[in-house]
């Protein structure tokens, strides 16, 4: 075994298991230099989903000759490639789906030798946005509450509710890898222009702890007329975009609100 290791051929042999097999000497040599198991760490992930709010806990993560405190972890929330956080010491972490619906996150662990498994969830982020009511009286008028619950993880983000009347596809590209459903025309433009006026009140703000906000829209009666028989369809956007650079967080799905 020695002489192997230094790279001479005194113990080629010892390395054959046809040779080691019934040499039980030779395997408590061995146990010296050698690890159980491929010397690799195991990542083991538990995923959750709260709407866009994603929960993740590596920590039962193992390696064969590595106490799970040495081990370190990563994110790729979306699975493009691109890790979203920093290699940190194994324990939860929190992150956002870029829209709801069904998508992939990766995660890899690091052993302090340098070796990285990877690991990958399939998961489906939860609708964020909710209208009560429902639909609108164009005859009667009124308010809708429109409220945006993207869960924990998106506290403190800015967001920007979007509406049009014409429809959810194509949508367009707010920013890369993050479509918003929503096609826009002059609704949209008249009512981003006034965020927080006459027609829409708190439609551009700060989400709570919680991830929430509740904006409202409301017109007086025959205003909406024009459009009986269609729908106003809102979205939203969220990140940080206001006074610096864009960091997008999360674009939200099409809700429509028929005209009745």
């Amino acid at each position: 075994m020695t002489g192997a290791l230094l790279g001479g051929a005194d113990g080629y042999q010892a390395f054959r298991y046809g040779t080691i097999l019934n040499q039980p000497t030779w395997w408590q040599k061995f146990a010296l230099y050698a690890v159980p198991g491929p010397n690799w760490p195991v990542p083991l992930l538990t995923l959750a989903a709260n709407k866009v709010s994603l929960g993740a806990d590596p920590s039962t993560s193992r390696d064969g000759d590595q106490a799970a405190a040495t081990l370190q972890a990563r994110f790729d929330w979306n699975h493009d490639g691109t890790y979203d956080t920093a290699w940190a010491p194994l324990g939860a972490v929190s992150g956002l789906a870029r829209s709801p619906g069904t998508a992939q996150m990766a995660m890899q662990v690091r052993d302090a030798q340098g070796h990285v498994a990877t690991t990958r969830r399939r998961y489906t982020a939860g609708p964020v946005l909710a209208l009560n009511p429902p639909i609108f009286s164009a005859a009667f008028g009124g308010s809708v509450q429109v409220t945006i619950d993207a869960g924990p993880a998106a506290a403190g983000k800015t967001y920007f509710l979007l509406a049009g009347i014409s429809g959810s596809s194509p949508g367009f590209l707010w920013q890369p890898g993050y479509p918003v459903p929503l096609n826009v025309d002059w609704v949209t433009t008249g009512l981003a222009n006034d965020p927080t006026g006459t027609f829409l009140q708190n439609g551009l703000g700060t989400l709570d702890t919680n991830g929430r906000a509740v904006a409202t829209f409301q017109a007086p009666p025959g205003l909406l007329t024009p459009l009986v028989g269609g729908s106003v369809t809102w979205s939203a956007i969220a990140g940080s975009f206001l006074g610096g650079p864009v960091v997008p967080a999360f674009t939200a799905e099409a809700r429509p609100m028929p005209i009745l």
